[in-house]
């Protein structure tokens, strides 16, 4: 059975949102040199308090249960199968891969005679690492990967199962939320750990990280485990005496 967190235990997360907008403005607050011409720091990415803000506000709102200790997985059969079909409310014939590839690639190119469809080429801005990847489809090497924001093994085990299989193809093919494209490495790396057990290792990329993956267990009415929401309130900066995540990171290439 899973233990949900009460209510009454969450609500210290929307008590902090204003603390935490308050503490990213001032890490946003340029330093001046002595000769007033150039500044030592730089603001961060605006993007970076619409995170905090989103991450604060779902943990207030999103369900909370202990930690899984389960060998439940996502039938195999499912797990690449959806991905060469076209998602649902695609109004093309494209697989869900190729879409995934075709919206997160710069430089994009396709494959002749596909109708814009099969991605030969393009540019990967990880989001795992920051770094730039190369993806070309006719490498011998993939240098990017299609990988899942919220696990599939933790979603079956805290909820997936009792889907309907439309629910279940829905997630595994929904490029719009669930789906992620980062370099072939960092996916291997990751081996499709939850949150409490993996992140980026960069403050801003970790933070965006945290902030997709609550979206995602929101969108499916999926719950979060105490080590999500240990990991996410850390990577996000909105407990100031907590500890470094026990997750592990991304290591910097």
């Amino acid at each position: 059975m899973i233990a949900i967190m009460a209510k009454t235990h969450q609500t210290a997360w929307t008590a902090i949102a204003a603390a935490a907008m308050v503490a990213v403005a001032a890490a946003a607050a340029v330093v001046i040199t002595t000769d007033h011409h150039e500044a030592d720091t730089a603001p961060p990415p605006p993007q970076v308090f619409h995170d905090v803000i989103t991450v604060a506000s779902l943990l207030d709102a999103l369900p909370v249960v202990d930690d899984i200790d389960s060998t439940a997985r996502w039938p195999d059969g499912q797990r690449s199968a959806e991905l060469l079909v076209r998602p649902p409310g695609s109004d093309h014939g494209c697989d869900t891969k190729n879409i995934a590839l075709a919206a997160e690639l710069d430089d994009v190119t396709f494959a002749v005679g596909t109708e814009n469809c099969v991605v030969a080429q393009g540019v990967l801005n990880d989001p795992y690492t920051g770094v730039t990847v190369e993806f070309d489809a006719a490498s011998e090497k993939d240098a990017a990967a299609i990988d899942y924001v919220y696990p599939l093994d933790a979603a079956w085990a805290l909820g997936a199962a009792a889907w309907a299989p439309e629910q279940q193809q829905r997630f595994v093919s929904d490029v719009h939320n669930n789906i992620i494209v980062a370099s072939a490495q960092a996916v291997e790396h990751r081996a499709q750990r939850g949150l409490s057990q993996w992140h980026p290792n960069n403050d801003d990329l970790a933070c965006a990280f945290a902030a997709k993956y609550l979206r995602v267990a929101q969108t499916y009415a999926l719950p979060i485990t105490r080590g999500d929401a240990a990991a996410a309130t850390q990577l996000c900066g909105l407990d100031n005496t907590a500890a470094t995540p026990a997750g592990e990171t991304e290591p910097a290439n």
